[in-house]
């Protein structure tokens, strides 16, 4: 499930229907990580954030 944007492009929300996922519309944009956490917790599933950690990622790669 992706938590999108309320104004995210009808476009957008097909590609991501086109792969298997489903949309969940949610305003305000701000609060949208804390309505996918929500939701993961609620739905026993997992939130993963597609930003978070990605600095380090690069910093952990360089190291190697």
């Amino acid at each position: 499930m992706a938590v999108v944007p309320g104004k995210t492009s009808p476009a957008k929300r097909e590609e991501i229907e086109r792969y298997g996922g489903t949309c969940h519309p949610f305003d305000p944009p701000a609060a949208i990580y804390n309505e996918a956490a929500r939701l993961a917790a609620e739905l026993g599933g997992h939130y993963l954030d597609h930003l978070t950690g990605l600095y380090g990622t690069y910093l952990f790669d360089d190291l190697t």
